[in-house]
């Protein structure tokens, strides 16, 4: 059982080194300084946090409240499956990320996306509770807003920034598909709603 509690944000990292050094570790040093008024989970490949020089391992466990070892909660259906697919592999660790937060609201960012203020994990959250909604996604593609609502949520979307009510039994049910079905994914995408801007992969 996937134990969660209260709010927080979620982070997933997984592949090479120099992501870490490119994009993870300036990440981590801009939200200490941001100074944002919220938990943090990080997800990662083991060997990733064990190459780190002592000052910036010492950044990341200032920074995030829960790490979790991606080994250690790979469904056993997908073990091993991606170790000759990089691209795969990060791919899999950010969707046992959806699935294994240990908050019960959560907001997942890539590690290229910048919270535009302290409190945008509270207002992106406030935003979902008076919504209504399930999960908030933004779209790959522009021409997806046209689609009729069975077929919109049936393709793609950009996960950059997401927010997720995970007390919710169709968010449980929808997170749990999804981290058995790890599909690769490619595009680009500008946003700064709710507070956050973000440049997908």
């Amino acid at each position: 059982a996937i134990t969660r509690r209260g709010d927080g944000v979620v982070y997933a990292v997984g592949g090479s080194s120099d992501f870490v050094d490119q994009e993870v570790l300036p990440c981590v040093r801009y939200l200490l300084r941001l100074g944002a008024r919220t938990r943090y989970a990080l997800f990662y490949e083991r060997h990733l946090l064990t190459a780190l020089e002592p000052g910036d391992a010492a950044d990341v466990r200032r920074l995030f409240d829960v790490l979790t070892a991606y080994e250690d909660v790979e469904l056993p259906a997908l073990r091993g499956a991606f170790r000759g697919d990089v691209r795969l592999r990060v791919k899999s660790v950010k969707a046992h990320a959806f699935l294994f937060a240990p908050f019960e609201r959560f907001v997942y960012l890539d590690f290229d996306s910048r919270p535009c203020r302290p409190d945008f994990a509270a207002r992106l959250l406030g935003d979902l509770a008076k919504s209504g909604a399930d999960a908030v996604l933004h779209d790959q593609w522009t021409s997806q807003r046209f689609m009729p609502v069975d077929t919109h949520y049936r393709v793609e979307h950009n996960s950059a920034v997401a927010a997720f009510d995970a007390t919710s039994p169709r968010t449980a049910r929808e997170l749990a598909r999804r981290g058995a079905n790890v599909q690769p994914s490619s595009g680009t995408s500008e946003s700064c709603a709710g507070g956050v801007s973000s440049s997908d992969e």
